[in-house]
């Protein structure tokens, strides 16, 4: 069990999130304490939870008996097929400004896929609830997002860009959160979507009501070369407009 004492700067930290992948540094979070029982005494370890600036998931540091070790990380970064962190970190301070609206819709997002597999797997031989296309997405992202939001908006129009205007997949008015979903296909690969949310973004720039942008890309059949890279160069402060890409699941 963790006991949580009140948000405040922690010690600056460097690390691999083990939710998404990514080299972080991040010094505000909770410090608390880890709490175990032996012979009916209470032992306290330090311990400090860390919000991750790229996806906005907790990680939680534990620390050791012996503290000269390192503290154990909950989750492990091998989790999403990375060891260790290598390399200097890119961002020394958060890259995105992230509210709590949209931490919670990047949440959804990140499991999303984990909702996908769960609703294959009907019992007593019922039919599967499958999700092939773009079209599936939508109508089971718009449940999860009920779910968590009164007030969710599909398919409003965004400004006219190029002479052309579109729709939105769901907007949050009150959090000020777009969200926009695809579904890789094999005419539909790294380049194609690539260029499908840069002409997103500017749409988007422009929109009254957007402040953050979430992009959900769901690709069950693994078919993205580089899903990381998308993720990395997609993902940016664009004047007021904050663009988070995530693709899912990961391999």
């Amino acid at each position: 069990m963790i006991e949580w004492k009140n948000a405040q700067p922690l010690p600056p930290r460097q690390y691999v999130c083990g939710h998404c992948g990514t080299k972080v540094a991040s010094e505000k979070g909770l410090s608390g304490a880890a709490v175990d029982y032996y012979n009916f005494e209470k032992i306290e370890f330090p311990a400090s939870l860390l919000l991750c600036v790229h996806c906005g998931m907790p990680t939680v540091f534990v620390a050791q008996d012996d503290p000269t070790e390192e503290p154990t990380q909950i989750p492990h970064p091998a989790s999403v097929g990375v060891s260790k962190l290598s390399g200097p970190v890119d961002h020394s301070e958060p890259r995105f400004k992230i509210t709590e609206g949209a931490q919670q819709v990047m949440w959804i997002c990140h499991r999303f896929s984990r909702f996908a597999t769960q609703l294959a797997k009907r019992c007593r031989d019922r039919d599967t609830l499958k999700i092939d296309d773009e079209y599936d997405v939508q109508d089971a992202m718009h449940a999860l997002l009920r779910m968590h939001f009164d007030d969710v908006r599909p398919e409003e129009p965004t400004p006219s860009h190029a002479g052309a205007s579109s729709r939105m997949d769901f907007l949050m008015n009150a959090e000020r959160v777009v969200v926009e979903t695809k579904h890789t296909r094999p005419d539909l690969l790294d380049g194609q979507i690539g260029k499908e949310l840069i002409l997103d973004i500017e749409r988007y720039r422009s929109h009254p009501d957007c402040d953050y942008l979430v992009c959900y890309v769901h690709d069950p059949e693994h078919l993205l070369k580089n899903p990381v890279g998308l993720e990395r160069d997609l993902s940016r402060e664009d004047g007021r407009l904050t663009v988070v890409v995530i693709v899912g699941p990961r391999p």
